[in-house]
């Protein structure tokens, strides 16, 4: 797995050297992205929007794993 921005060259590189690896988007990157290309008038609520999301994603994930270790305890 590889998490990079979206530059097309960089994908293309990744995909010739590192035969069978995925790509993912910085999430990083993303959030940075979507608000620069949002209209301008709705470039702050755009932005708060994709960080709510992104921090609902980590606070899912942060569930996901607390419940594989208290799984794991269990036995």
């Amino acid at each position: 797995m590889v998490i990079a921005d979206a530059h097309t060259g960089l994908k293309a590189v990744i995909g010739s050297v590192l035969l069978g690896a995925a790509w993912q988007r910085c999430c990083v990157h993303l959030t940075r992205k979507v608000p620069a290309v949002a209209p301008k008038g709705n470039s702050e609520m755009v932005a708060a929007a994709t960080r709510t999301r992104r921090a609902a994603a980590w606070f899912a994930d942060l569930g996901i794993r607390h419940s594989r270790c208290r799984d794991r305890e269990a036995v």
